[in-house]
């Protein structure tokens, strides 16, 4: 089963990192953000540039590989975003953007794309379904990247992935044991225990949670789901609870506009509380949204979800075998060693000798932490 749109993850297995004869740091080439008043630069290219930072110096210095950054080439070369819409026949914006997302629909256009990785080593930040399947298509050897969904232990994490076999089982092996998701969620709920007594969500209640405007998991079917997608889930959540808190996203630009829709609407509440307190009460029977990571971290609460689009979540929490995780291209989460070169050297199959693990550790002032109390020092 393939459950990521437009991919093609059965092809010829891509060389090992060894035989790249370089390595190319890269990420969406099309995404266009309405929100910014200069739409034609790539907007992930902040992203790049960071990780191209973060890993290239290590990357470089294992593989002997020189490392390039590419997220767009200049007007009017033939792979820069605007001749790409136009060759594309879509509008440069962020429908556009979306009705591209999973696939492109022109084999000349992926086979120039296709051609400007040849022979690398490509390190992606959030790969799109359509890079994913380029890519997978030319037997490209890639890493992706992303931020791991789940965020409430001591760092955030990477998730990582790679369709690359040897590399992808050296991922799996050395990821952070999902286990320990369960251990820091159990510390943050004897937290809340503590801390969130007062103005209680109703029994049985439903939370939703709301998202920033432009996010590719709310691409599905080449359409942007947004604030009439909002409306219509709210509407059959207040149909079916009690009462409905709504929780904004912290980085949503503007948010007069759900407030508003949110006070419109019967037994629908906005909340302030803490995501993590909400989602440790008990009194909160459903944790919905339209496609909010954060629906992977209220099942690990305990909490029952709801995912109003249909887009699949490619990160494993669950501790899925590596033939699982590979053959539907998921996400694990990365150790904090990924920022040591031994790490590297490990999974890109330098050396067999696997790094010491050094591990979120959730018993680290974990009675100072859930007791929410300061004496002394």
């Amino acid at each position: 089963m393939n459950d990521r749109p437009g991919a093609q993850l059965t092809t010829a297995a891509p060389p090992l990192p060894a035989a790249a004869r370089s390595l190319v740091f890269t990420s969406d080439l099309l995404k266009v953000d309405d929100r910014l008043q200069k739409r034609l630069p790539n907007p992930q290219e902040i992203n790049v540039e960071w990780v191209h930072a973060l890993f290239a110096p290590l990357l470089t210095s294992l593989l002997g590989r020189p490392a390039e950054l590419f997220a767009a080439d200049a007007h009017p070369n033939p792979l820069s975003r605007l001749s790409l819409y136009r060759r594309l026949g879509r509008e440069f914006s962020s429908a556009g953007w979306a009705s591209l997302y999973d696939e492109l629909g022109d084999e000349e256009v992926e086979d120039a794309i296709a051609e400007r990785f040849a022979g690398s080593l490509v390190i992606a930040f959030e790969m799109p379904p359509y890079l994913e399947r380029i890519l997978r298509r030319a037997g490209i050897g890639f890493i992706d990247l992303s931020i791991h969904p789940v965020r409430y232990l001591p760092d955030y994490m990477f998730g990582v992935r790679s369709n690359i076999p040897e590399v992808s089982r050296r991922l799996h092996a050395t990821q952070v044991p999902p286990s320990l998701f369960g251990d820091f969620a159990r510390l943050s709920a004897a937290r809340t225990a503590r801390i969130y007594r007062n103005n209680l969500p109703e029994p049985g209640s439903a939370l939703f949670l709301g998202q920033i405007e432009i996010d590719s998991s709310l691409i599905w079917r080449g359409r942007l789901h947004g604030e009439e997608d909002t409306e219509l889930a709210l509407t059959d959540l207040v149909a079916r609870f009690p009462q409905v808190y709504f929780k904004a996203h912290p980085h949503r630009s503007d948010t007069a506009r759900e407030r508003a829709l949110v006070e419109s609407m019967p037994r629908c509440s906005w909340l302030e509380v803490n995501i993590y307190d909400v989602l440790a009460r008990p009194e909160i029977a459903l944790a919905a949204s339209l496609s909010s990571g954060s629906l992977t971290e209220a099942g690990i609460f305990g909490r029952e979800t709801r995912r109003y689009v249909a887009r699949p979540s490619l990160v494993d929490v669950t501790g899925a075998p590596h033939e699982e995780v590979f053959l539907h291209g998921r996400h694990v989460a990365a150790p904090p060693a990924i920022f040591r070169a031994a790490w590297w050297a490990h999974v890109l199959g330098i050396t067999d000798e696997v790094p010491a693990a050094a591990l979120p550790d959730p018993t680290a002032s974990a009675l100072r932490t859930s007791l929410n109390q300061k004496w002394g020092r």
